[in-house]
């Protein structure tokens, strides 16, 4: 019975073998406001500057889709009650670690 175990495993060891290691490749941003009005009024147009990263392990080439909203200071963000502001779309090419 022992001899036939082992020849059992023998054979299934021989017909598994290794891979490689698999390494995910993903581009992880985040942002920062570099640039933003002081104050602003109601229907004007403010210019603001936003810094991406990307901390990720590969390269980004795409486009970048961000929509921007405003919200009372000290205020919880909820996207139900914050005032969407604006959507915005850019071409970028962000290399891993890269802003």
């Amino acid at each position: 019975m022992r001899n036939r175990n082992r020849r059992a495993r023998a054979q299934i060891n021989h017909l598994l073998e290794s891979l490689e290691s698999r390494q995910l490749l993903a581009a992880d941003f985040s942002a920062a406001f570099r640039t933003v009005p002081a104050a602003a009024l109601s229907n004007s147009r403010q210019n603001v500057t936003l810094t991406v990263t990307n901390s990720g392990d590969t390269k980004f080439l795409g486009n970048l889709s961000m929509t921007f909203y405003a919200q009372l200071d000290g205020s919880a963000f909820d996207v139900n009650v914050a005032k969407r502001l604006c959507a915005v779309a850019r071409a970028a090419s962000i290399g891993a670690g890269e802003r």
